[in-house]
């Protein structure tokens, strides 16, 4: 018998959010693997899919915090496909509109190794 799959609330994502930033150690010498491995885990542990954490980052893409970690699921493609260009759009929303560190190095990380 198929294990019914959960659906997430906006809690869910904040715990999300410090999953990812207690992993994203924004220098250069990140672990892509950790990121990725991380919110995998996260996924599981909420019985969950990977398409539809997207599905609800990208609802909520206005508010910063989520647009920051959309252009994370673009970057390492979990849930949709890789994109680099969407996440640095998403990374730059979020730095330009707020104080967010986090999404203000990722624009810089990614301005100066992939693009």
């Amino acid at each position: 018998m198929k294990e019914e799959l959960n659906d997430i609330e906006n809690s869910d994502l904040e715990e999300l959010r410090e999953v990812i930033y207690t992993v994203k150690d924004p220098g250069p010498y990140s672990s892509d693997e950790n990121v990725i491995k991380a919110v995998d885990e996260w996924i599981n542990s909420k019985k969950t899919t990977r398409e539809k954490v997207f599905k609800l980052l990208s609802e909520k893409a206005d508010d910063l915090i989520y647009a920051c970690m959309l252009g994370l699921f673009y970057h390492y493609g979990i849930g949709v496909k890789f994109n680099r260009l969407i996440a640095f759009t998403s990374y730059q929303y979020a730095a330009k509109s707020s104080n967010d560190a986090f999404a203000q190095n990722q624009v810089i990380l990614h301005s100066f190794f992939n693009f």
